[in-house]
């Protein structure tokens, strides 16, 4: 048995690029073990040889390897040292490989509970998305001592090429979030072309490159006018009810779409990509199940400003009303919830990731 096969794999973060990663392991042969909040997400992995656990301690307990893909830095938190999280299952001499893009301040904290424990953790961002996942060509950026990043490169191997060791702990973050600085200092600025056709886009650096077709997304306004006249109900989007349907056999999903959330028993649409995701997920399975399940979402995005991180949990409704409970605004740091007629709706965390497990679950508890 070769040293990839004899690794007991766990993997937790089953969505766009994640999933495609657990399938690529799967698909190698090695033993694989899954867990994901929602059930149905684990439903395309039945016909596998993949185990599933009921916690991500539960996981823990059955792996040498935990590989970590979740979206933003409160949901790596939860699921590696929140109650019942990984730190509660895994053996000593286990390791945890993050491959989400966090702040590294994240990871070394993480890095230093998992040590207290007996327990190794590399940071190993990845690039590319999900279909490189599935082609097995993801960038795999790998911050850890030699030895620990050595036993995880065979099941890195499964959906990465290449997959660089960039030094000790903490380079694989720094690396991904340079290739993002990267990646933003060379957006386009403007178009060039003759008589309506696109021919080249001029990039922020002042490079010039060669262009038939250009998609731009920047706007807000669903477009939906393809749609006029279809019978289908056109508002704010395309309306649909709680299982994503618009009208009998028809399903929408993302930005174009607006539903009933039965969580907050008004009607939203959301422009982010993560919403995006698990909104197709829930609607595919509502078109194929027969309406097995409500999209009952609580809603979350973020983003990197520079030294900033800015992170929503929830819904911002007109007329909530603000509360700094933790930090200040003057010292770049706190955390504001929300209120609805007293209930909480919303968290807002502006640098304090490391709070935002606890908030989520306020928000979850309050139903």
């Amino acid at each position: 048995m070769s040293r990839s096969q004899s690794i007991r794999v766990g993997f937790i973060g089953l969505g766009s690029q994640g999933g495609p990663m657990a399938r690529r392991i799967i698909d190698a042969g090695l033993p694989v073990a899954l867990w994901a909040r929602r059930p149905s997400t684990l439903s395309p992995y039945a016909d596998t040889q993949a185990k599933t656990a009921g916690s991500p301690a539960e996981l823990a307990a059955v792996s040498d390897l935990v590989c970590v893909c979740v979206v933003a830095d409160a949901d790596v938190e939860e699921v590696v040292a929140g109650a019942g999280g990984i730190l509660d299952g895994i053996a000593a001499g286990g390791v945890i490989a993050v491959h989400s893009t966090v702040h590294p301040d994240t990871c070394r904290r993480l890095a230093d509970l998992a040590a207290a424990r007996g327990v190794r953790l590399v940071d190993a961002p990845v690039s590319g998305g999900g279909p490189a996942a599935a082609a097995g060509r993801l960038l795999v950026m790998a911050g850890g001592d030699a030895a620990t990043v050595e036993f995880c490169r065979p099941v890195f191997a499964a959906y990465g090429e290449p997959v660089a060791h960039l030094g000790p702990f903490g380079s694989g973050q720094v690396t991904k979030l340079l290739n993002n600085v990267l990646f933003t200092a060379h957006l386009g600025t403007s178009l060039r072309g003759d008589s309506g056709a696109v021919s080249e886009v001029v990039l922020t650096t002042r490079e010039v490159l060669p262009a038939d077709c250009v998609l731009v997304a920047i706007g807000a306004v669903p477009a939906t006018e393809w749609l006029h006249g279809s019978g289908l109900p056109l508002g704010d989007g395309v309306e649909c009810d709680q299982y994503c349907q618009a009208a009998p056999g028809i399903y929408a999903a993302g930005d174009v779409a607006s539903w009933v959330n039965p969580r907050y028993r008004r009607r939203m649409r959301i422009e982010h990509r993560m919403n995006a995701t698990e909104q197709g997920t829930a609607a595919a399975q509502n078109l194929l199940g027969g309406d097995v399940e409500p999209f009952a979402p609580l809603p979350y995005f973020w983003t990197d400003q520079y030294t900033v991180k800015i992170q929503v949990h929830g819904h911002l409704a007109d007329g909530c009303q603000a509360t700094i409970e933790e930090g200040s605004p003057g010292d770049g740091r706190f955390v504001a919830v929300f209120r609805e007629d007293g209930q909480p709706t919303a968290v807002l965390g502006w640098n304090a990731a490391a709070r935002m497990p606890a908030y989520r679950k306020l928000l979850l508890d309050a139903g």
